[in-house]
């Protein structure tokens, strides 16, 4: 029997992409759910419990479990990390009294990229193309936005139709799409993003894209990658990028945003002059269009 898995939502880090208070309806789509959960096979008087993960990035399932007549093999509540598109023995479970009846009930959350570990020696380059460099609006504990789990975050002004690059490696987490031009009007809340999940735990997210997104979920970029075109969706006082990085809590709650320094060890800050990054392999195609690549621009 599979028990799913019950998961965190990512709603902080996703709801940055609008820089406003509730996150899109994408972010209940979460990319893992349905792909995550926890298998039971009987064997004898043991039940081995195995933890799954079809998913495209690591999980941490933090797994309790209501046992009748049952011992564990391993104390409860047990920590088991599942690497993407595995599956791991998570414990046993061993018959108390065999005269008796047995069961148990499963609740789990899932801390999905794992365990973090951001990495000191990690440098971002400047997520943007386009041949110029650019004023910073808004940086770390602005006053208008960047406050609390928000703190460590940067907007980027950029011309429309800016090429939006990957700042490091890592795998598309997460695309939001489909939504078009914003504003700071009452009910606009809901942008366009990308959110991009690095080997050490830590996700990058870029916002207020363009609608139609190149990137795709569970695909590879490496730094300088094209991803998508600058925008102005979501809440916004005029086009820019939002561009953050953070981390999941590991029970719950929004995610948090971490300092970061860019190439040469720098911090943006207002008012500021920056950029452009480098272009990497995957350069922008022709045009408006993905080529297939992602959404489309309707």
């Amino acid at each position: 029997m599979r028990c799913p898995a019950a998961l965190l939502a990512l709603s902080g880090l996703l709801g940055l992409a609008a820089c406003a208070g509730s996150p899109p309806p994408s972010a209940s789509r979460n990319p893992c759910q349905g792909k995550l959960g926890v298998e039971g096979r009987a064997e004898g008087t043991r039940i081995a419990l195995e933890a799954w993960n079809d998913c495209h990035v690591p999980v941490l399932l933090h797994l309790s479990l209501e046992l009748d007549n049952l011992r564990a093999s391993r104390a409860l509540p047990a920590e088991i990390a599942v690497p993407p598109g595995r599956r791991v023995h998570a414990l046993d479970l061993e018959v108390v009294r065999p005269d008796r009846p047995s069961g148990y009930r499963a609740a789990s959350q899932v801390q999905v990229g794992g365990a973090p570990h951001p990495d000191s020696a990690a440098r971002y380059a400047f997520p943007f193309g386009g041949g110029a460099p650019r004023k910073l609006s808004q940086g770390v504990g602005g006053d208008e936005t960047h406050q609390g789990v928000h703190h460590y975050s940067f907007d980027f002004e950029l011309p429309l139709g800016t090429p939006v690059l990957a700042a490091r490696d890592g795998v598309v987490f997460q695309v939001m799409d489909g939504y078009g031009e914003g504003g700071k009007r009452v009910g606009v809340k809901r942008g366009n993003a990308v959110v991009i999940f690095h080997d050490d735990g830590t996700f990058g997210l870029y916002g207020h894209l363009r609608k139609g997104v190149c990137a795709r979920e569970g695909e590879a970029v490496r730094a300088g990658d094209f991803l998508a075109w600058s925008g102005n969706s979501g809440y916004t006082t005029g086009p820019h990028l939002h561009f953050a990085v953070g981390v999941a809590p590991s029970a719950g709650g929004e995610i948090e945003t971490i300092p970061i320094l860019f190439a040469g060890d720098v911090v943006p800050e207002k008012n500021g002059v920056y950029g452009p990054g480098p272009t990497g392999a995957r350069a922008a195609p022709p045009g408006s269009r993905c080529d297939g690549a992602g959404a489309r621009d309707s």
